[in-house]
């Protein structure tokens, strides 16, 4: 048996020692095409927005990428030119899979739903290509979007509103869904993926207690799920640079109080931005949070703590992930009578989503020493990939 261990722990040392070795050299040809598909993930989602005016009629602006439906981007840019898009029997079966795939749950006020999910019942369609040119139709990194609006008649009675996006049409996802109604001066905002409820829109002066209460409670749990998403699985960035941190080997106290400065950082700019005090454009803040998760992957590579300028820079780092996530908690939306209770939920999401990080580190750390590896030769690896990835995303930030 204490053979059997050793060739087994044998083998596993060689399978590391080639990974990290092959690393640099593969690392490479995947790396652009990793990095541009998480740089996709929300550039490309779909925009949809419901407004419901005093007359019951549901007015959809839809901007989404139909670029799949297309033989290739050539064919897409092609399908851009045509002055009368809906007279193309190609593009109007589009916007029908495009229109049925939205499902209406409409509620009356003894409680019966009736659900709708017919492209015929839309009227007025409108179909709008971006103004791009051929060149920003073919690059990898823009993606424009087509602009579909419609109206629907609702029923009288009807006192509720939710919607659904049915898998019969793939939309890209996230799908951030506003909902509002023509006398209100804000909606509802929520990001969604396929078959997954909104909330319910009451209509004015419908709204039961019971109704309210159970929407509210919906609403709360909205936000603490979303924090948590904001880091696993959707945050790619923010989940690298704290498994980054949480992987270095310290002491516990060390790592305790590294990730107490990061998150006291990016609480901070979470709620100045959220209520305006700072404001920061994305376009600045998303190549500093790669830049960010560079220089942890650098720090796993150094193997030697840089002392207290370490917690200058997570403190740094920790300030530009707060305007992220501010900026991320802008679009969906916050309401105006509980910003704080949301906002905490919210960030409670993010504080549990880091936290789970960090445990996966600590156990990947401890299964490594258990097993004896070279945790100097893994963490180098590790780094090397994180510090490209990270490169790679500075470079297609400040270019997009």
């Amino acid at each position: 048996m204490g053979d059997l261990a050793g060739a087994a722990r044998y083998c596993l040392r060689a399978m590391s020692v080639v990974c990290w070795q092959t690393l640099p050299r593969c690392w490479q040809a995947s790396l652009v095409l990793w990095a541009s598909t998480a740089q996709a993930h929300l550039l490309n989602m779909t925009e949809a927005k419901i407004l419901v005016t005093e007359a019951n009629v549901a007015e959809l602006t839809l901007q989404l990428d139909p670029s799949r439906y297309f033989p290739d981007r050539s064919a897409y840019y092609q399908a851009s030119l045509r002055p009368e898009p809906l007279t193309d029997a190609e593009l109007k079966n589009i916007v029908q899979q495009a229109l049925a795939a939205i499902q209406l749950q409409l509620e009356d006020e003894s409680g019966a739903t009736e659900v709708r999910n017919d492209a015929s019942l839309w009227r007025d369609w409108q179909l709008a290509f971006a103004d791009a040119s051929h060149a920003d139709y073919l690059d990898p990194l823009k993606w424009p979007k087509v602009t579909l609006t419609a109206r629907q008649q609702l029923p009288p009675a009807s006192r509720a509103l939710s919607v659904v996006f049915l898998p019969d049409f793939v939309f890209e996802e996230p799908i951030s869904l506003t909902l509002q109604q023509a006398q209100q001066e804000f909606g509802k905002t929520r990001w969604l993926i396929a078959m997954q409820s909104s909330p319910r829109l009451n209509f004015s002066g419908s709204t039961t207690s019971a109704g309210a209460t159970e929407e509210q409670s919906l609403a709360w749990q909205f936000y603490f799920t979303q924090g948590f998403k904001h880091i696993l699985p959707w945050g790619v960035d923010h989940l690298l640079f704290v498994f980054a941190l949480a992987f270095c080997r310290m002491r516990l106290k060390s790592l305790v109080s590294l990730l107490s400065v990061f998150t006291v950082a990016h609480c901070l700019t979470l709620v100045v931005s959220t209520y305006g005090v700072v404001r920061m454009p994305g376009a600045i803040v998303e190549p500093l949070i790669a830049l960010s998760i560079a220089w942890a992957g650098f720090e796993l590579i150094r193997h030697r703590p840089t002392g207290w300028l370490r917690f200058v820079w997570v403190f740094l780092f920790g300030l530009v992930h707060g305007l992220g996530f501010a900026g991320a908690l802008s679009e969906l939306g916050l309401p105006v009578d509980q910003t704080i209770l949301a906002l905490l939920l919210f960030n409670s999401g993010i504080e549990v989503g880091q936290l789970s990080v960090v445990l996966i580190g600590a156990l990947l750390t401890w299964l490594f020493v258990r097993c004896k590896w070279n945790l100097d030769d893994i963490k180098t690896g590790l780094g090397l990939g994180i510090t490209s990835l990270g490169l790679a995303w500075v470079l297609l930030r400040v270019l997009a």
